[in-house]
């Protein structure tokens, strides 16, 4: 038998798979990342959409990070 399997806060909808905003249980944000939406990398697309699953992140903010300079400490000059 087939079974399917729903994380609770995953709600389904026409544009596809959605969770609450943080802070917020009747605002939805979608869930789905594409590759290239925050960096280019597989790896931070999926701890980035199990942040946003347990309600710990904002799509708007995760997706504004990589628009943003980054910032290269004091200790590290030489790897920026």
């Amino acid at each position: 038998m087939t079974k399917l399997i729903v994380i609770d806060p995953i709600d389904a909808t026409h544009e596809g798979p959605s969770v609450p905003t943080l802070n917020s249980d009747n605002e939805f944000q979608l869930l789905h990342l594409r590759q290239g939406d925050i960096d280019g990398a597989c790896g931070p697309y999926c701890l980035f959409m199990a942040l946003m699953i347990c309600g710990v992140a904002k799509c708007n903010v995760l997706t504004s990070l990589m628009k943003t300079k980054p910032v290269c400490p004091a200790y590290l000059p030489s790897a920026c």
